[in-house]
């Protein structure tokens, strides 16, 4: 498995350029740095930006959490698209379960978009499972498409 080389586990509103930057390029309606800023400031909210260890030390994605309680929300997980299917949202993903598990987290939670079926397969592949649905949640070539939501039971 690819290991993810400087993750930046200490991730601060400082980096809100960097996350926008990647998620523009990610989806289609990117976030702005002011709304990243926003995020990074809320309590409970924590991210990791990734780059690959000996291949290219500039930010290749990341992951943007939010804790309430004993559960994670993963709110963003973005991986340009020049550097998927290196490893990188599995890398990303391995080190966001373990930190949770360490912290005695509970249960993590996403919502996917129905239609990303790349995503769907990494995430049942690391044992996520369909909790619910939100209709219309997304908005993708102007259509409202629905996003599942998914969880991750941690156990001990």
């Amino acid at each position: 498995m690819l290991k993810i080389g400087k993750c930046l586990n200490a991730v601060t509103e400082e980096h809100a350029d960097i996350l926008s930057k990647i998620h523009e390029k990610c989806f289609q309606t990117g976030w702005t740095a002011s709304d990243f800023c926003s995020l990074l400031l809320t309590p409970g909210t924590r991210a990791t930006i990734a780059t690959i260890s000996g291949y290219d030390p500039s930010p290749s994605g990341f992951s943007l959490t939010r804790i309430a309680a004993a559960e994670c929300e993963i709110i963003a997980l973005c991986v340009l698209p020049n550097y998927r299917r290196k490893g990188i949202a599995t890398a990303l993903l391995t080190n966001l379960v373990k930190e949770m598990k360490w912290l005695r987290i509970s249960n993590i939670f996403l919502e996917v978009n129905k239609n990303n079926l790349s995503a769907h397969r990494l995430y049942a592949s690391l044992g996520f499972q369909k909790v619910g649905r939100r209709k219309n949640y997304y908005k993708v070539d102007e259509k409202w498409l629905d996003a599942l939501i998914l969880r991750m039971e941690l156990k001990d």
